[in-house]
């Protein structure tokens, strides 16, 4: 599940784009993956890191890691 946070406003006091200090040129996106267990994930993710597209897509990062939450 993707979510693309354009019409989110920067609360006062909390809120995903005041989480990430987001620039008004920003826009948040949150998403999730639910698998049916670890060994699943684990294989599925095996497969995505290893596809000519994720090859390609190492070093030219869009987005700042160091404001990603992760869980």
């Amino acid at each position: 599940m993707e979510c693309i946070g354009e019409d989110v406003p920067y609360a006062t006091l909390t809120s995903f784009p005041r989480t990430v200090q987001a620039k008004e040129s920003e826009i948040v996106v949150f998403s999730w993956i639910v698998y049916e267990s670890r060994v699943s994930r684990d294989a599925v993710m095996e497969k995505v890191m290893t596809t000519e597209r994720m090859k390609a897509m190492r070093g030219t990062q869009t987005f700042d890691g160091k404001r990603m939450i992760f869980r």
